[in-house]
This record gives C-alpha cells, sequence and structure tokens, in this order.
C-alpha cells in the first residue's frame, strides 16, 4: 500500500515538474533504487511524452562508479604495469562531490589502482567522508603500503559497507620484491593493525580481501596466501590472469598449475576462504579432475558446456569508469571518450547514452577484441564468430 501510494505520488511529480523532481531526488542522493525504477518504468512505459524523452537518460545511469583517485603515480613499480613516478595527480574531495551530483544514482563506488595508487590521494580521508554522508558504498583497490593508522581509524567507523581489495600477489619476502620491488613488512603491519581495529570494531562493514596476478612463479605461493587470509580474517582470495607482455607469464605456465591451484582450493575449504579463479581454469580445473563438480568454492560451481555462440551482453551496463580529469571511458581497457563528467549530468550526455544504448544491444567497441585479450568473457565470444563487424559500435 504505502509502495503503491510512492508510486503514485511519483509520477504524478514527475509529470507535473520533472526538472523540479530530478532536481530534488538529486540532491538528496535519493534517485537510484526503486525510486529511480519507478521513473525508469514510467519512462519505458510512456516513451513518446515529452517530458519522458527529455529524461531518456535516466534509463542507462550506473550504478557503480569506477574511479581513478590518483593518475599515474604509484609508490611501486610492480614487473606486472612499472608503475610510475610522474607528478601526483588526484581528485579533489570537492570533485568528487561535483561527480556524484552528476551521477545520483551511484551506490557503489570503486577506487581502481591500475598502474597508480588511490591511498596516495592526501584527499582520501576527506573523500571517505563523502562517500559515508552520500550513504554510498565503497571498493577498494590499493597495495597497502599506504593504509595509514588515519584511514584504517575512518574506515572501520565508516556506515557505508567496505570492500577492501590488497593488490598482494605473494606471502614471502623473497617473491613479492621480485613481483612488487619492495618489502612486504609494511604491508602485514598495517593489515595487522585493521585486523586489530576490526576486532575492537565489531560492527565495522569492512570486507577484506587478498588479490594475486597469477604467474608461472609465484602461484606457487598461492596456498601460503591462503593460510596468510585467514590469519587476517580476509574472507576471500581472487587470482587473475597475468596480462601483457612482462615474464615471467601467466600461472598456466607452470607445469604444475592445476595440482598447485587443486590444493589451495583444499586448504581454502577447510579454513571457510573463499577462492575465486577465473572462469576459463576453473573449466580446466573441472576438466582436468574429470567430474563437474568439485569441492571448490569458486563462484561458479556448476560447469556446464557451451558452444561457441554469444550469451548476454556487455557487463559494462551498470558500471561507469572516470579518470583524474573526469573523462569518462567504457572500462579500464578500452579509452574511447565518452566526454567529462564535470561538465553535466550524465544522464544528458549523448556520448555515454549512445554508448549504453548499444552496448545494451549486444554491440561493444572494436577496441574490445584485440587478438591478445582475454580479459573480458563476452568479447571473447564474439572474437570467435563470423561477422564479427555486426558487434561493433559505430564510432564517431
Amino acid at each position: 500500500m504505502i509502495e503503491n501510494k510512492m508510486k503514485k505520488q511519483i509520477i504524478s511529480e514527475f509529470r507535473k515538474n520533472p526538472d523540479v523532481l530530478i532536481e530534488d531526488l538529486s540532491s538528496q542522493m535519493l534517485l537510484r533504487g526503486n525510486v529511480l525504477k519507478i521513473i525508469q518504468d514510467y519512462i519505458k512505459e510512456h516513451p513518446n511524452r515529452p517530458w519522458s524523452q527529455k529524461y531518456e537518460g535516466l534509463l542507462y545511469l550506473p550504478k557503480r562508479i569506477s574511479l581513478y583517485s590518483v593518475a599515474d603515480f604509484c609508490n611501486l613499480s610492480c614487473r606486472m604495469c612499472g608503475g610510475s613516478k610522474g607528478k601526483l595527480k588526484y581528485i579533489k574531495a570537492e570533485q568528487l562531490e561535483t561527480i556524484i551530483n552528476h551521477i545520483p544514482s551511484v551506490e557503489l563506488l570503486t577506487f581502481v589502482s591500475g598502474n597508480s595508487e588511490p591511498l596516495l590521494n592526501p584527499d582520501f580521508v576527506d573523500i571517505l567522508d563523502i562517500v559515508n554522508k552520500r550513504k554510498i558504498n565503497v571498493q577498494i583497490v590499493s597495495n597497502t603500503h599506504f593504509l595509514t593508522e588515519k584511514v584504517v581509524n575512518k574506515l572501520v567507523l565508516l556506515d557505508s559497507c567496505v570492500d577492501y581489495n590488497v593488490s598482494l600477489d605473494a606471502v614471502s619476502e623473497e617473491m613479492y620484491k621480485e613481483v612488487r620491488g619492495a618489502s612486504i613488512e609494511p604491508v602485514i603491519k598495517n593489515l595487522e593493525y585493521l585486523k586489530e581495529q576490526r576486532d575492537k570494531y565489531k560492527n565495522n562493514n569492512i570486507d577484506l580481501s587478498l588479490l594475486m596476478v597469477g604467474m608461472s612463479d609465484n602461484i606457487e605461493e598461492l596456498p601460503k596466501m591462503v593460510k596468510l587470509a585467514k590469519s587476517l580474517n580476509a574472507y576471500r582470495i581472487k587470482v587473475d590472469h597475468m596480462t601483457g607482455v612482462a615474464e615471467p607469464g601467466d600461472f598456466e605456465k607452470n607445469p604444475n598449475w592445476q595440482s598447485i591451484l587443486i590444493n589451495a582450493f583444499t586448504i581454502a575449504n577447510e579454513l571457510e576462504i573463499v577462492l575465486n579463479v577465473p572462469n576459463d581454469t576453473w573449466r580446466k580445473i573441472v576438466e582436468y579432475l574429470g567430474t563437474e563438480k568439485t569441492e571448490t568454492n569458486n563462484d561458479d560451481k556448476k560447469v556446464e558446456k557451451t558452444d561457441n555462440i554469444v550469451e548476454g551482453v556487455c557487463p559494462w551496463l551498470e558500471t561507469i569508469n572516470i579518470y583524474t580529469d573526469g573523462k569518462i571511458v567504457p572500462c579500464c581497457h578500452i579509452a574511447n571518450d565518452l566526454g567529462n563528467i564535470f561538465n553535466e549530468d550524465l544522464f544528458f550526455n549523448d556520448k555515454y547514452i549512445n554508448a549504453k544504448i548499444n552496448l545494451s544491444k549486444g554491440k561493444v567497441f572494436k577496441a574490445c577484441i584485440p587478438q591478445n585479450r582475454s580479459n573480458c568473457n563476452y568479447a571473447v565470444q564474439l572474437k570467435g564468430l563470423e561477422n564479427t563487424e555486426d558487434y561493433f559500435i559505430e564510432e564517431n
């Protein structure tokens, strides 16, 4: 009854004065969730009404922002990306306010790393205050060298949910130095302090995860990393493929990679740690064991045979990537320019909306499927088809 009354009121206000309603909902961070869906459903049902046409862009607002809070500047020189020691560029707290104002639908804000380190942002604590005030959940990808006590003390008190992901790649001092060119000691020290504070503030909303770019040498340390995750009260370890030309190559080049992963899965199950591996690797493990189900805890527990057909659409439909200068790009791998978030509300950005419309129809940018890219499962499916050009977005 209450929901029906709210629905009627929202639709009535939208028809009567859509500009005032949208501005009011945006300013209060209410243009998301069920409220946004009510308006979206009305626009879909009445596409020819003037107010529906003006605000058609509301249909394509993202739930998640992937933000480079620091650009091309890192304290490490990992062999996967080389890092950067250029001039520090970062998103200021007031700039983040503008971004959120222009994307009022956001429910999750991801601070990505790439060849940068988000915790090097001098405004990071103020940024956490902003997302907490706006009731936005956060996901952080960090090498954790700059996880200061000040940041930890802020994180454990946030009402917003925090998914904290540590780019770790190794457990031993020797291997960590080999991969990341630094000592692992400060990282472990910072994570132990995080655990101490999480234990102290039992109601904290932090989920801790460890990340590994799996290579032919460091994959040997995966079973030890599972045990480390347990000691730090992390819930998950996520293993990704090695991409690019750096050596040594991907973990599947290790002749013993199957047995290493199976051992790690066994330990993870015993310790109740989630262990995620790429789906293609998961299928190979299942084939290696000669069964369709194993006692592992990868997300994709049931493995089904698939023919060479395209299933679904580009997974970027609910996400948007933004650089420190406000430039919008499709994802972290594709640099197509979709405008600047500092200039206008996202739902009035024609470049962005047209890209979303095409992506929702199953099309992708031509740059999505070069011969050497395997990071996007959807693009991999497309790559194997005839007449692939039919699936490309026409670029201006």
